[in-house]
């Protein structure tokens, strides 16, 4: 079974496919694309080709992660025969990871597809992503039309994107933009940073409730990079409150703000994850053209974590 994904942005073949195929180093990447195992639009290409956003990129031969049905239930926010919207769960990557081998969240389409009438002879694409641990509604298309389609809508700002984020810190203002460039960091593996030479970026932001030493926001990413919402919202002084990476804690505990707090023995984090929610996609079907929206309701340990900042953090 073959793995590919439409490109979202312009790029050197190689490092779209290492942003993809994460299970494979960049090395085998570059082996695999002179070998011929990894083609562009179906056709060989070289590592330094560029590619557009609306190629597809393929990856066929060894290395392949392993897909096997994943008996474990998706919440399914929206179905037809061309797409999928799903409510995906913290801790499953969208995308196969580096270093493993398994691809959990494909495995969970599969177990679907074995019981659901709408998904004969489909075949999921993958056309944007969500981070490992933020939750929320994620699009998959079923044909190879419906895929492109979806692609070049994500990647032409077609798509409306609306997330909840419990920061940390107080913001000064009640809404605001932030336009300030991303790369990846030349310091740290795994992480963007904002820098001068980096990819245009756009945030729009807005305090949904306030608390004492926190905030829950909205935010709505007008372009689409690596860890943006993340990095925007940490250089603007209000990091997520659960996200090491770029300021953030380890985990959110009610000792952390609740005033009196006596601790009687181990305490239990209210949430350990990213405190991130993709709640809102609204798109055009890449069929009927009509405009789709789906929205996916707070998970158990964000809400959890919201609760007890509107009982012990009232400002």
């Amino acid at each position: 079974m073959a793995e590919e994904f439409f490109a979202g942005e312009e790029a050197r073949l190689d490092e779209a496919a290492a942003g993809e195929f994460g299970f494979l180093s960049i090395g085998s990447i570059r082996r695999a694309i002179e070998s011929g195992a990894i083609t562009l639009n179906g056709r060989r290409a070289g590592p330094g080709d560029s590619v557009v956003p609306g190629d597809l990129v393929t990856l066929q031969g060894e290395g392949l992660p392993e897909i096997t049905p994943v008996a474990r239930t998706l919440h399914v926010l929206y179905e037809d025969n061309s797409l999928i919207a799903v409510d995906k769960p913290a801790g499953v990557s969208v995308v196969p990871e580096r270093g493993r081998r398994a691809w959990p969240f494909m495995g969970m389409l599969l177990y679907h597809a074995e019981t659901c009438p709408l998904c004969g002879g489909a075949r999921f694409r993958v056309v944007h992503r969500l981070d490992r641990d933020t939750t929320g509604a994620v699009v998959v298309a079923k044909t190879l039309e419906a895929g492109r389609a979806l692609s070049a809508a994500f990647a032409g700002r077609e798509v409306e994107k609306r997330y909840s984020g419990i920061v940390a810190g107080e913001p000064a203002e009640d809404a605001g933009t932030i336009e300030v460039p991303i790369a990846a960091s030349k310091r740290k593996n795994t992480v963007m940073e904002v820098t001068r030479d980096g990819k245009p970026s756009v945030t729009k932001w807005e305090v949904l409730e306030r608390f004492r030493g926190y905030a829950l926001v909205e935010a709505r990413p007008l372009t689409g990079r690596t860890h943006q919402i993340r990095v925007h919202l940490s250089w603007a002084g209000m990091p997520l409150a659960v996200d090491e990476a770029y300021g953030g804690a380890k985990a959110l505990f009610l000792s952390a703000f609740k005033k009196g707090y006596k601790k009687r023995g181990e305490e239990k984090a209210l949430i350990s994850r990213l405190t991130l929610h993709c709640r809102v996609l609204s798109f055009r079907h890449p069929v009927t053209r009509e405009r789709v929206s789906v929205e996916a309701a707070l998970p158990e340990d964000f809400d959890r974590a919201l609760k007890s900042l509107r009982k012990h953090a009232r400002e």
